[in-house]
């Protein structure tokens, strides 16, 4: 496959990219992946073992057959993305430490890197996952969990890690989201009745909102199991999780006129961009109306 030398290369840059550059250990080891299957491609495309020799003298149409490789093998944009900017990386990294250099790569693009778009549940689906809850204590934590995360366009990590003292009595939510952005999310009455029934069915008192069975904070894992079971027993789509919620949340406000701004900082978006992606939901929505409604559709 590669030289020895090359190994130890590569594990040097991913403890460069984890010490030096901050990259989480995920994200490294993703990039880490990226270009062994790289250089298992090289070894099989030039039928010989891999040097860094090899590497120097790589040429754009040999970066090409590696796309193209990678897209018979259906890898979608964002996959050839990363894996370009992966490689890319490692070049970098051989090319400060003086054992290369090799614009070759520079030249290689892809274009529209194809991000995928938030999927919304409709008002009907959402409202089969709320009107589910049964008479335990249980079941009325779930419905409680369920209304937060569609009312309040909450993370599941989010609304798991609130204490009881953020919501008794409050009428506004604190929510510290990514990067420890902070947001104020209003408490809807429908959300705050599902709360009180919750926690006066709740046999657990404490300082963590929702508890599972053994009396410790609940787990995401039991939220997700939930979900699945309603997705299950509901026929709905696959991809009804506690975050497609969150993006229904987003989705139902805009289609009743909320402006993205306003969306934005409900969500915790740190680029306006990010929220826009939810306005080619709603026009795709809107353009399906028209087909089936209009008399020339």
């Amino acid at each position: 496959l590669a030289t020895q030398q090359l190994s130890n290369l590569a594990t040097d840059w991913q403890n460069h990219l984890l010490n030096t550059r901050k990259y989480s250990p995920k994200t490294a080891e993703s990039y880490l992946i990226d270009l062994r299957k790289f250089l298992q491609f090289l070894a099989d495309y030039k039928n010989e073992e891999v040097f860094i020799k090899t590497l120097e003298g790589l040429e754009v149409k040999d970066f090409r057959a590696w796309l193209a490789k990678r897209k018979n093998e259906n890898f979608d944009q964002s996959s050839n993305s990363r894996a370009i900017s992966s490689i890319r990386s490692f070049f970098k990294f051989l090319e400060n430490n003086q054992l290369l250099k090799n614009d070759a790569i520079s030249a290689i693009k892809i274009s529209g890197r194809g991000k995928k778009l938030p999927k919304a549940l409709s008002v009907e689906q959402v409202m089969h996952t709320i009107d589910d809850a049964g008479s335990e204590w249980e079941d009325l934590r779930d419905k409680a969990i369920i209304t937060l995360l569609y009312g309040g366009g909450l993370r599941i990590s989010e609304a798991l890690g609130l204490n009881y003292s953020d919501v008794d009595n409050a009428e506004i939510l604190k929510i510290k989201g990514k990067g420890n952005k902070e947001r104020l999310v209003p408490i809807l009455p429908e959300i705050r009745n599902a709360i009180t029934a919750y926690k006066t069915a709740c046999p657990f008192v404490g300082e963590p909102l929702f508890y599972g069975a053994k009396g410790k904070r609940l787990r995401p894992e039991i939220v997700q199991k939930k979900i699945r079971f309603l997705r299950s027993n509901y026929g709905l789509p696959d991809y009804a999780t506690p975050h497609a919620l969150r993006h229904s949340f987003a989705t139902h406000l805009l289609a009743e006129g909320a402006d993205l701004r306003s969306i934005q900082e409900l969500l915790g978006h740190a680029s306006l961009a990010t929220t826009e992606r939810y306005t080619h939901i709603d026009s795709k929505r809107l353009m399906e109306g028209y087909k089936k409604a209009h008399p020339r559709g």
